[in-house]
């Protein structure tokens, strides 16, 4: 067909729509990229010839100036092809464009010779190189034999890999086909060198400076040191610590916390939550919650992340939620989050990083969680990113934000007790009579120390105080 299209001289099949002014041509029913070229002539049909620029696709082409005839919608056309000795012409000149940097005849004018190579020594001209000159001395040979898994070595004299070298252990195959960081740290096995990897803290539930058993807590209350309890329909439940006598939670913590609701209570959120101080940490980044939990039956949780910009700061972000499944089978769960980037926002008193484990929103159950993690990247290929720390350090974590302490002064004088961590900020301090005594005791805090001066009169007596930094 396309011979015969040639051999007649011009194409001119379906029809075409093209505006005054304008260079492109839309074509309805045509098969121009298989027929039409380059320096063809478009408008013969109404004596306007235009040489085209391009073929675009079956159905348009783009003239190589503006189309001078009438506006036409869907009208008979006329493509004249152009005698092909006009058209190899044109091509022995975009040739002869490319060639005129004088790269190639540089080229050309270099004799081959055995161990030599062309290289540019500035523009439009070559020189040939000895090949010894970049590859050392002699040939480049291997071994006569190798052993698997072997590591080849470099020949300290040629500076050539040529000696079979020393075995590569199944450890260090496996390090180096780790696909991420957190497998790597996995084969490592040095979660106990980063402990404060993981932004939880308290996360295994040894610490709770406030008692160890809560009856129906209300909306708010912190339970376990740096958890709180949210909810807006409490019905009847208790949280507590449950020692781990079986061994049969990831790690083997000392305690894990439950939430055993026993009177139902249909909320729209009902959360155990840990807020992070500083809603900058991991932001725009990827990181990864783990935790083991069971259920007394099997449950639905929500574990969800957001960011809060404090009083006075940006709205907060929303809840980024992910579900599990828990049943009566102790099981470890890790999901990866990517957290948004804080460029941009404003940042208030308070603001923090929450996390949120969401229960049942009905009826009773009983779930128990612990070794709870929030560590950065993509930790789910390891086997426990808990990274455990000290009692001693998690305790002294836990007082930056509450602590509990006493003594014995006397009345006539001001008491100073120096807090054991320094509070976040200047905590919320009450005193409270020990030791059978009463009388009005008056704090003055500071983020270092509180202050407290009793009733005259009393001679020695005995307080013991909290002092609240929670966010």
């Amino acid at each position: 067909m396309a011979g015969n299209l040639y051999e007649q001289g011009y194409y001119e099949t379906g029809s075409a729509s093209v505006t005054q002014g304008q260079t492109v041509v839309t074509g309805q029913g045509t098969a121009w990229s298989q027929i039409v070229r380059p320096a063809d002539d478009f408008g013969k049909h109404v004596g306007m010839p235009v040489p085209i620029a391009s073929v675009d696709s079956d159905t348009q082409i783009t003239l190589a100036y503006p189309w001078p005839g009438p506006t036409q919608a869907a009208a008979p056309y006329r493509v004249t092809f152009t005698p092909y000795h006009v058209a190899y012409r044109q091509a022995l000149q975009e040739i002869g464009q490319l060639l005129s940097s004088g790269n190639v005849s540089a080229l050309a004018g270099l004799v081959g010779a055995s161990g030599k190579f062309p290289v540019f020594d500035g523009a439009g001209s070559m020189v040939l190189e000895d090949l010894s000159n970049y590859a050392g001395t002699g040939d480049v040979k291997g071994p006569a034999s190798a052993t698997d898994n072997n590591v080849a070595l470099f020949d300290g004299t040629t500076g050539k890999i040529i000696k079979d070298g020393f075995p590569v252990s199944t450890f260090m195959r496996t390090l180096l086909d780790d696909e991420s960081a957190g497998a790597a740290r996995s084969t490592l096995n040095v979660d106990i060198l980063s402990g404060f990897r993981n932004k939880i803290i308290n996360g295994d539930f040894d610490v709770w400076q406030r008692g160890t058993s809560f009856n129906t807590p209300g909306n708010g209350t912190y339970v376990a040191d740096r958890w709180l309890v949210a909810h807006d329909a409490p019905g009847t439940f208790t949280v507590s610590r449950n020692q781990n006598q079986a061994e049969t939670l990831l790690g083997s913590p000392n305690y894990y916390l439950s939430w055993n609701q026993t009177v139902s209570a249909t909320a729209n959120y009902r959360a155990l939550i840990q807020r992070i101080e500083d809603v900058r940490t991991l932001s725009g980044k990827s990181v990864t919650v783990t935790f083991t939990a069971y259920s007394s039956a099997p449950q639905t949780l929500s574990i969800s992340l957001r960011q809060n910009f404090g009083s006075g700061g940006s709205a907060p972000g929303d809840l980024i939620t992910k579900t599990v499944n828990v049943d009566g089978i102790t099981k470890k769960f890790s999901m990866t989050f990517d957290l948004p980037s804080v460029n941009g926002k404003v940042f208030g008193a308070n603001n923090n990083l929450e996390l949120l484990i969401g229960m049942p929103l009905s009826g009773t159950f009983s779930v128990s969680v612990s070794r709870v993690s929030l560590v950065e990247g993509d930790a789910t290929a390891e086997a426990d990113p808990f990274s455990p720390r000290h009692i001693q350090q998690e305790l002294n974590l836990c007082q930056r934000y509450y602590e509990r302490g006493g003594g014995l002064f006397d009345s006539t004088s001001f008491a100073t007790f120096v807090f054991k961590v320094t509070k976040r900020v200047t905590p919320s301090v009450v005193v409270t009579p020990s030791h059978g005594q009463t009388g009005t005791f008056t704090p003055s805090a500071e983020p270092g120390y509180v202050m407290v001066q009793a009733a005259s009169g009393q001679g020695a007596v005995g307080v013991t105080f909290t002092a609240d930094a929670e966010l």
